[in-house]
């Protein structure tokens, strides 16, 4: 009886975890994947999406196993710090500033859009998104994080709704198109869409450093996002015709805010912009929760303010930055924070204990390279 208890226990404890995983991932980003993808074709997307999974979540098992050997201690700024050269710290900062920092343009961009095309277009309406985002910081971490919590309740509703009215619009004919030559295309925006490596010191804590649940929850966690981007991309790349999804693109906004014209049904227009919305609060919620504790400890009003304003003012003088600051977080500071300083810490790690062999020494270098490529494919899309 005891055994059955202890091992419903460690069950729950690994669901919590995977969920936490999947909760971290799942966000702003998924309402820009079908905007990149729409120019590949489903198929060449799905694709990339499970090569992309399966690279995160192979770095993340490396990032885990150094961090589990440090225990407490064994968030990112420390393990640069046992592990990593003395610029290492400093490294690890500024990618992490650099890369919250860029999401926060593009989710203050996105929900300001969103509340400028179903209400107004003036600042005042736009400017209600970063002060929604300011007020809720205000209330501090723990709060902050049940309020993310609550939140998430409204969007999944709003998510089914939508696909529930959704999947009776789907042309297959459309998802039959496929370009696999600008399947290179997608990886940036995917290696942000599974960006989850931040929890994994917190998950090493949660689950007593035990490797093998461990690998469970991050495998269970990882994958939640993957069935859900695969089942977003067949819906939108199905029901949305190429013309709408090249305006939102070329707009730089959310394609779920240009679907009215679809269909009749307003409900299912006011599903999309409503889940847009919570999906991006929430993932804004918790990147500006992330960068104010890593700033100031003590969270004052101050630092919040500055956490805010600044991506504010530049989400502002550039309209329909959304995608593009996007695009560029993952190309750039997911692939160097979650892929290459992963295998760095790792190679380093296994040196240290002699137990780099020849084998290893090979994925790693090949997880490097190709975390490399896709830095230089996004600086690539950019020029």
């Amino acid at each position: 009886m005891k055994t059955s208890i202890l091992d419903f226990l460690i069950n729950r404890k690994i669901i919590g975890a995977a969920l936490m995983i999947a909760g971290t991932a799942v966000g702003a980003g998924m309402l820009g994947i079908p905007l990149i993808t729409a120019e590949i074709g489903f198929s060449s997307s799905a694709i990339m999406t499970l090569l992309v999974w399966m690279y995160m979540f192979i770095t993340s098992l490396l990032l885990m196993e150094v961090s589990v050997s440090l225990k407490e201690k064994g968030g990112f700024v420390e393990l640069a710090k046992a592990y990593l050269p003395p610029y290492g710290k400093n490294l690890i900062t500024f990618l992490f500033l650099f890369l919250y920092g860029i999401l926060l343009i593009a989710y203050v961009s996105a929900g300001s859009e969103i509340l400028g095309l179903k209400f107004s277009e003036s600042v005042v309406i736009k400017s209600l998104f970063p002060l929604i985002l300011f007020t809720f910081l205000l209330l501090r971490t723990k709060r902050v994080v049940t309020l993310i919590s609550v939140l998430t309740i409204p969007m999944w509703v709003y998510f089914a709704l939508f696909y529930f009215y959704g999947v009776n619009h789907i042309e297959f004919s459309r998802l039959l198109v496929d370009t696999p030559s600008k399947s290179y295309l997608a990886v940036p925006i995917l290696f942000g869409a599974f960006g989850f490596h931040n929890v994994i010191p917190s998950i090493t804590t949660y689950l007593d450093y035990d490797k093998k649940s461990l690998r469970k929850a991050i495998f269970l966690g990882s994958m939640i996002p993957c069935i859900l981007y695969l089942l977003w991309q067949f819906l939108i790349l199905g029901m949305v015709d190429a013309e709408t999804l090249s305006l939102a693109k070329a707009k730089g906004i959310p394609v779920v805010t240009l679907l009215g014209g679809i269909t009749q049904n307003s409900i299912f227009a006011t599903a999309g912009a409503i889940f847009a919305f919570f999906a991006i609060l929430t993932s804004a919620l918790g990147v500006g929760l992330s960068v104010v504790r890593f700033i100031d400890k003590r969270e004052r009003s101050f630092t919040i303010l500055g956490v805010i304003l600044i991506p504010t003012l530049v989400a502002f003088t550039n309209p329909g930055i959304f995608l593009r600051a996007l695009s560029f977080a993952g190309g750039v500071g997911e692939s160097i924070l979650n892929g290459i300083i992963p295998v760095w810490l790792y190679v380093v790690y296994k040196n240290l204990k002699s137990e780099m062999n020849q084998k290893l020494k090979i994925c790693s270098f090949f997880l490097f390279l190709i975390a490399s490529i896709v830095v230089i494919i996004e600086l690539g899309n950019l020029i």
